[in-house]
Protein backbone atom coordinates (compact mmCIF):
# COMPACT_ATOMS: atom_id res chain seq x y z
CA UNK A 1 0.00 0.00 0.00
CA UNK A 2 3.06 2.52 0.80
CA UNK A 3 4.00 1.68 -2.98
CA UNK A 4 0.88 2.76 -4.33
CA UNK A 5 1.39 7.09 -3.20
CA UNK A 6 5.21 6.77 -4.61
CA UNK A 7 3.77 5.00 -8.32
CA UNK A 8 1.10 7.94 -8.22
CA UNK A 9 3.22 10.57 -7.64
CA UNK A 10 5.82 9.24 -10.66
CA UNK A 11 2.79 8.74 -12.82
CA UNK A 12 2.05 12.78 -12.38
CA UNK A 13 5.72 13.81 -12.78
CA UNK A 14 6.08 11.90 -15.97
CA UNK A 15 2.76 13.33 -17.20
CA UNK A 16 3.55 17.01 -16.62
CA UNK A 17 6.87 15.97 -18.14
CA UNK A 18 4.85 15.33 -20.89
CA UNK A 19 2.59 17.86 -21.08
CA UNK A 20 4.80 20.49 -20.69
CA UNK A 21 6.82 19.35 -24.12
CA UNK A 22 3.67 20.09 -25.93
CA UNK A 23 3.48 23.35 -27.42
CA UNK A 24 0.35 25.41 -25.66
CA UNK A 25 -2.08 26.58 -28.57
CA UNK A 26 -2.45 30.06 -27.94
CA UNK A 27 -5.02 30.85 -30.90
CA UNK A 28 -5.12 32.71 -34.03
CA UNK A 29 -1.33 35.00 -34.56
CA UNK A 30 -2.37 38.54 -33.52
CA UNK A 31 0.24 41.44 -34.67
CA UNK A 32 -1.62 44.66 -34.88
CA UNK A 33 -3.66 46.27 -37.37
CA UNK A 34 0.33 47.93 -37.90
CA UNK A 35 1.13 44.32 -39.86
CA UNK A 36 -1.15 45.13 -42.41
CA UNK A 37 -0.17 49.02 -43.94
CA UNK A 38 1.09 48.38 -47.42
CA UNK A 39 0.54 46.58 -50.51
CA UNK A 40 -0.99 42.65 -50.84
CA UNK A 41 -2.19 40.75 -53.51
CA UNK A 42 -3.79 37.05 -54.31
CA UNK A 43 -4.41 35.40 -58.02
CA UNK A 44 -7.73 38.04 -58.07
CA UNK A 45 -7.04 40.87 -55.89
CA UNK A 46 -4.37 43.82 -55.19
CA UNK A 47 -5.07 45.52 -51.99
CA UNK A 48 -3.15 48.61 -50.78
CA UNK A 49 -3.71 49.49 -47.03
CA UNK A 50 -2.37 52.81 -45.59
CA UNK A 51 -1.32 53.91 -42.09
CA UNK A 52 -4.84 55.00 -41.35
CA UNK A 53 -6.12 51.64 -42.19
CA UNK A 54 -8.32 53.56 -45.54
CA UNK A 55 -7.45 50.67 -48.37
CA UNK A 56 -8.00 50.57 -51.98
CA UNK A 57 -8.71 46.92 -53.25
CA UNK A 58 -8.30 46.03 -57.38
CA UNK A 59 -10.12 43.73 -58.50
CA UNK A 60 -8.89 42.04 -61.61
CA UNK A 61 -12.19 40.09 -62.14
CA UNK A 62 -15.75 40.58 -60.36
CA UNK A 63 -17.09 38.06 -62.32
CA UNK A 64 -14.80 35.34 -61.12
CA UNK A 65 -13.56 36.04 -57.69
CA UNK A 66 -12.23 32.98 -57.14
CA UNK A 67 -9.71 32.70 -59.87
CA UNK A 68 -9.66 36.10 -61.43
CA UNK A 69 -9.48 34.73 -64.79
CA UNK A 70 -12.98 37.15 -66.12
CA UNK A 71 -12.67 40.49 -67.87
CA UNK A 72 -14.73 42.87 -65.34
CA UNK A 73 -11.87 44.66 -63.21
CA UNK A 74 -13.36 46.77 -60.38
CA UNK A 75 -12.11 48.90 -57.51
CA UNK A 76 -13.22 48.90 -53.94
CA UNK A 77 -12.35 51.36 -51.46
CA UNK A 78 -12.94 51.98 -47.74
CA UNK A 79 -11.55 52.29 -44.23
CA UNK A 80 -10.63 49.03 -41.52
CA UNK A 81 -11.69 49.50 -37.88
CA UNK A 82 -9.61 47.57 -36.04
CA UNK A 83 -12.05 45.83 -32.96
CA UNK A 84 -15.25 43.46 -33.12
CA UNK A 85 -17.11 40.07 -31.85
CA UNK A 86 -14.91 37.78 -34.73
CA UNK A 87 -12.00 38.09 -32.19
CA UNK A 88 -8.33 39.42 -31.79
CA UNK A 89 -7.89 40.21 -35.60
CA UNK A 90 -11.12 41.31 -35.98
CA UNK A 91 -12.10 44.62 -38.42
CA UNK A 92 -15.18 46.54 -39.39
CA UNK A 93 -15.45 47.64 -43.20
CA UNK A 94 -16.61 51.08 -43.34
CA UNK A 95 -17.08 53.74 -45.93
CA UNK A 96 -17.10 51.71 -48.71
CA UNK A 97 -16.99 52.90 -52.01
CA UNK A 98 -16.83 51.86 -55.07
CA UNK A 99 -14.93 53.41 -58.36
CA UNK A 100 -13.96 57.07 -57.99
CA UNK A 101 -14.70 59.82 -56.09
CA UNK A 102 -18.29 60.91 -56.57
CA UNK A 103 -19.44 57.20 -58.04
CA UNK A 104 -17.33 57.81 -60.82
CA UNK A 105 -17.53 54.39 -62.19
CA UNK A 106 -14.78 54.21 -65.18
CA UNK A 107 -12.38 54.98 -62.40
CA UNK A 108 -9.23 54.60 -62.39
CA UNK A 109 -9.87 53.06 -66.36
CA UNK A 110 -13.07 53.17 -68.79
CA UNK A 111 -12.61 49.19 -68.56
CA UNK A 112 -13.21 49.29 -64.84
CA UNK A 113 -16.96 50.59 -65.73
CA UNK A 114 -18.69 46.90 -66.11
CA UNK A 115 -17.02 45.34 -63.03
CA UNK A 116 -17.86 48.61 -60.89
CA UNK A 117 -21.43 48.34 -62.09
CA UNK A 118 -21.52 44.73 -60.44
CA UNK A 119 -19.46 46.00 -57.45
CA UNK A 120 -22.16 48.66 -57.08
CA UNK A 121 -24.94 46.08 -56.48
CA UNK A 122 -22.88 44.35 -53.68
CA UNK A 123 -20.34 46.46 -52.16
CA UNK A 124 -23.28 48.43 -49.68
CA UNK A 125 -24.10 45.77 -48.19
CA UNK A 126 -20.25 45.38 -47.43
CA UNK A 127 -20.72 48.53 -45.23
CA UNK A 128 -20.08 47.29 -41.65
CA UNK A 129 -19.74 44.12 -41.69
CA UNK A 130 -16.72 42.49 -39.31
CA UNK A 131 -14.13 40.59 -40.97
CA UNK A 132 -11.49 38.96 -40.03
CA UNK A 133 -8.24 39.34 -41.38
CA UNK A 134 -5.49 36.98 -39.93
CA UNK A 135 -1.83 36.67 -39.81
CA UNK A 136 -0.63 33.07 -40.76
CA UNK A 137 2.23 33.48 -38.66
CA UNK A 138 4.64 36.33 -36.82
CA UNK A 139 6.24 37.40 -39.82
CA UNK A 140 3.35 39.58 -41.22
CA UNK A 141 3.59 38.33 -45.03
CA UNK A 142 0.45 36.45 -45.31
CA UNK A 143 -3.08 36.98 -44.21
CA UNK A 144 -6.30 35.21 -44.78
CA UNK A 145 -9.65 37.09 -45.21
CA UNK A 146 -12.93 36.08 -43.62
CA UNK A 147 -16.30 37.37 -42.76
CA UNK A 148 -19.18 35.85 -41.14
CA UNK A 149 -20.92 37.59 -43.97
CA UNK A 150 -20.49 34.51 -46.81
CA UNK A 151 -20.73 37.46 -49.77
CA UNK A 152 -17.81 39.15 -48.58
CA UNK A 153 -16.04 36.29 -47.41
CA UNK A 154 -16.55 34.38 -50.45
CA UNK A 155 -16.07 37.71 -52.95
CA UNK A 156 -12.68 38.87 -51.01
CA UNK A 157 -11.39 35.34 -49.55
CA UNK A 158 -12.33 33.15 -52.37
CA UNK A 159 -8.71 33.52 -54.26
CA UNK A 160 -6.63 32.68 -51.45
CA UNK A 161 -4.74 34.15 -48.68
CA UNK A 162 -3.38 37.50 -49.17
CA UNK A 163 0.65 37.96 -49.67
CA UNK A 164 2.62 41.04 -48.85
CA UNK A 165 4.85 42.78 -51.58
Amino acid sequence: MKKMPLCLTAIVFAFSLVASGCPADDGPVTLGPEFLVGTWRNANAIFTIDANLNFECRIKSVSAPATGTGDDPGLVRGRLVPGGPLGPNSFELLDMEVGGPNGELAYPYPEYEEGNELLALMVPDFNGIFVTLTPYDATGTRFTFWSNNTAASMFFGAAGPFDKD
